[in-house]
């Protein structure tokens, strides 16, 4: 209740791709688990920084090393 109308409007457009705000980028990031699992994530960003931070943190709270 507390959203500004301007801000849920700007979501939709978003989401439904109608805005001129960057572009989507592909990215791939690979990581090696526990006993040499390899993980290879492919992620579609906006924000390669905000992704890779948030990759980092996925990988290393489950006891996997990332790498680019």
């Amino acid at each position: 209740m507390s959203l500004p109308k301007v801000n849920v409007e700007n979501a939709i457009k978003k989401g439904l791709g109608k805005t001129d705000e960057g572009n989507m980028e592909a990215i791939v990031y690979e990581g090696v688990g526990p006993k040499g699992i390899a993980i290879i994530v492919e992620a579609l960003t906006e924000k390669k920084t905000r992704t890779v931070s948030n990759i980092r943190t996925i990988f290393s709270k489950n006891g996997f090393v990332f790498s680019f």
